[in-house]
Order: structure tokens, then C-alpha cells, then sequence
């Protein structure tokens, strides 16, 4: 029997009280466990940071944890290290707080680890739904991964 390996989350956050609970959904419904949800707020001056907590609350579970942390100095990228600098687990991903996540996204990422030790970074694409636009697919670019994407 193999032992799944833990998945960590690192989600920025700034004022999106409105948001965060379709997001968190989202994660809470991936088919893959174990999870480590990592939010960090980015200085939201409304209700965030209580919604994260009683959400967090009612989801908490043996295999599925959430935890927050505050970074107050303003911008994702300084958000996202605060959250990387608190991730243990071997495998992460960032998550922005307004997007949401198919269902099956982290088993196939984890899929892909699985099925390839030399991978140190797994892409995918994305499926990008603007307001009163029609839903579009977002290659991940492979060109130059770095300059673009990290």
C-alpha cells in the first residue's frame, strides 16, 4: 500500500470576504487527500480573515487543514513567500482567492509526480470565465516557464 503524499495550498488573500468561501469550496471538494490549506492575509481591512476562520472551523478534518497566517506588507508575491516559508510537505501550489478548482486538479497533478520522480514542476492549463465572456482555455506556456510563470 502506498501513502499519499501531502499536498499544500498557499492561497494569498486581500478583502475578498465575497470570494474566499467558493475557493475554499473548491479545494475542500478536490478527490485527493491529504490536503494543507495555507491562507495568508494581505491586509484585508473587511471580514476576511473571520470568514477564513469559521470556515475553517466546519471543515477541519483528519486529513484536511487550514491555516492562516497575516502578512502585512502589501502584494501576493509577498503573501505567497510568507506561505511557502510555512509549507512542510514536499508538494505545493499557489491558488489565487477568486479562482476555483475542478474537482480532479490535485489528483492529477500528484498523478503526475507519481508516475514521474524526475518532475520537479508539474503545469497545467486553465480555464478562464470573464464576466459576460464566453469560457476560454489557457495553455500553460512552456517556452520559458520561468520568466513567465514563477
Amino acid at each position: 500500500m502506498s501513502i499519499l503524499k501531502t499536498m499544500s495550498v498557499v492561497i494569498p488573500v486581500r478583502n475578498r470576504e465575497n470570494l474566499i468561501v467558493r475557493c475554499l469550496d473548491s479545494i475542500y471538494n478536490q478527490n485527493y487527500r491529504p490536503l494543507d490549506i495555507v491562507v495568508v492575509d494581505n491586509g484585508s481591512t473587511d471580514n476576511t480573515r473571520a470568514v477564513v476562520e469559521t470556515w475553517s472551523n466546519a471543515h477541519a478534518t483528519s486529513d484536511f487543514s487550514l491555516r492562516i497566517f497575516d502578512e502585512s506588507r502589501p502584494g501576493a508575491p509577498k503573501a505567497r513567500n510568507r506561505g511557502l516559508a510555512e509549507v512542510s510537505s514536499e508538494y505545493m501550489m499557489f491558488f489565487d482567492s477568486d479562482d476555483t478548482m475542478h474537482a480532479d486538479l490535485i489528483a492529477k497533478v500528484m498523478g503526475q509526480f507519481a508516475s514521474d520522480k524526475s518532475l520537479d514542476l508539474v503545469c497545467w492549463w486553465s480555464c478562464i470565465i470573464g464576466r459576460g465572456k464566453k469560457p476560454h482555455l489557457r495553455r500553460y506556456n512552456v517556452k520559458n516557464i520561468w520568466a513567465r510563470h514563477l
